[in-house]
């Protein structure tokens, strides 16, 4: 017997197992099951890219001028992906995925968030060096 949830019938237990349903023998175990479906059902959709994610990063790209910093093949990956995903469907091969969400977010980058960044690596090391420096003078007074 197993325990099964469906809006026809309710909560009824029955004989046979469908494919549709998360069968179990009591609701501790129905709900964990359930739970854990809705999990990797999350990580299978985050790790898929669509037509529409593709072409409003690859527009996005366009505007604000990381399109043209790309490399070559790294243009020749989305332009085939993009045409990929526009016919067949999304992408879901996870190495594919992988080095095309490398290439959105190198797409996303704005002028903004790469001058705060060299303004952050170039903070840091002035902080290293005034470390060294005092760290020093200090030495030499304690001493």
């Amino acid at each position: 017997m197993f325990l099964m949830r469906s809006w026809v019938v309710g909560k009824k237990r029955v004989p046979f197992v469908s494919y549709s349903y998360v069968c179990a023998d009591n609701e501790t175990v129905e709900t964990a099951l359930c739970d854990k479906a809705y999990m990797y059902k999350n990580e299978i959709q985050s790790m898929q890219l669509t037509y529409t994610d593709l072409h409003t990063n690859f527009r996005k790209g366009l505007r604000n001028g990381n399109w043209r910093k790309l490399s070559r093949l790294e243009k020749a990956l989305f332009q085939a992906s993009l045409w990929y995903s526009r016919r067949q469907g999304t992408i879901l091969n996870e190495l594919v995925v992988s080095k095309l969400s490398v290439l959105v977010a190198k797409l996303k980058v704005t002028k903004g968030a790469r001058i705060f960044k060299r303004g952050y690596e170039k903070a840091v090391v002035l902080l290293s060096n005034a470390e060294k420096y005092l760290h020093g003078r200090l030495r030499l007074r304690h001493g």
